[in-house]
């Protein structure tokens, strides 16, 4: 953990002064929420890691390189974009491999599309959060959010849980369960 608090302090010095104009890159407006969740796709892609894609989101919002829904949005994008190496790892893997690589990204997908049509809401709750705990700078605030967002999709999934695993089964096909 020292470590990682090592590596945000570092990160937090790097970025004093960096101002990301995500303004001009993504525009205003509802689509510019969408080219955000991409961008934040793209982070967790290349860095091969959405927490260290989160970690750089936080900091460049303490920095106030980015406001706090344009955080959001790129968390939105950067769960997504951890499916992106779940989907690598199925190919060639057995069955259940597959299967649950389908899953995860299934869900991932369906739970980010859902996170932006309800950002509003979100950010809101997550924003309420965040003034309870005196939260100036948002960082809290966001990682509420990240937390609610998560949290939201799974009880959206609870009650479909049986039907969805029949889906991934039958879209996964039939073979051998090991290798």
């Amino acid at each position: 953990f020292g470590l990682l608090f090592t590596g945000i302090d570092y990160l937090q010095i790097g970025m004093k002064g960096i101002s990301w104009n995500l303004d001009d890159i993504a525009g205003h407006g509802p689509g510019a929420m969408w080219i955000l969740a991409g961008i934040g796709v793209a982070m967790t892609i290349v860095m091969q890691s959405s927490s260290a894609a989160a970690a750089t989101t936080v900091v460049a919002l303490h920095a106030g390189s980015l406001t706090f829904e344009q955080g959001c949005a790129m968390i939105v994008g950067q769960s997504v974009g951890s499916a992106a190496t779940t989907a690598l790892v199925a190919i060639g893997g057995n069955l259940a491999v597959r299967r649950s690589a389908l899953a995860h990204v299934t869900f991932s997908t369906i739970v980010g599309v859902l996170g932006m049509l309800f950002l509003g809401p979100l950010t809101s709750a997550a924003d309420w959060v965040g003034a309870r705990l005196d939260d100036p700078d948002g960082v809290l605030a966001l990682a509420a959010f990240s937390s609610l967002f998560k949290l939201a999709g799974i009880a959206v999934f609870y009650p479909w849980l049986d039907r969805f695993s029949q889906l991934i089964v039958r879209l996964s096909g039939t073979g051998t369960e090991s290798p």
